[in-house]
């Protein structure tokens, strides 16, 4: 079943952003190893905030870094 609000973002190509994001990975115990420019991150790591609304598409602000921890998931199906 898949859960309309919840998106995934792929990590960004700013360096600067990409370091939080990796960061953030670091934090939470997990490998960087693995991480490409495919890899993604669920919304529900992600302030409120820091989601642009435009035209029904739900966009993450150019500079978001997540915060949020939320439980493992061993697998999903998109």
């Amino acid at each position: 079943m898949k859960n309309k609000n919840c998106k995934m973002f792929r990590f960004p190509s700013d360096q600067t952003v990409r370091e939080k994001w990796l960061n953030f990975v670091i934090d939470n115990s997990l490998s960087v190893d693995n991480i490409t420019k495919h890899s993604l991150l669920y919304s529900s790591h992600f302030d409120a905030s820091l989601f642009i609304v435009h035209k029904n598409t739900k966009r993450l602000s150019k500079n978001a870094a997540p915060h949020i921890k939320t439980s493992r998931v061993k697998s999903v199906s998109i």
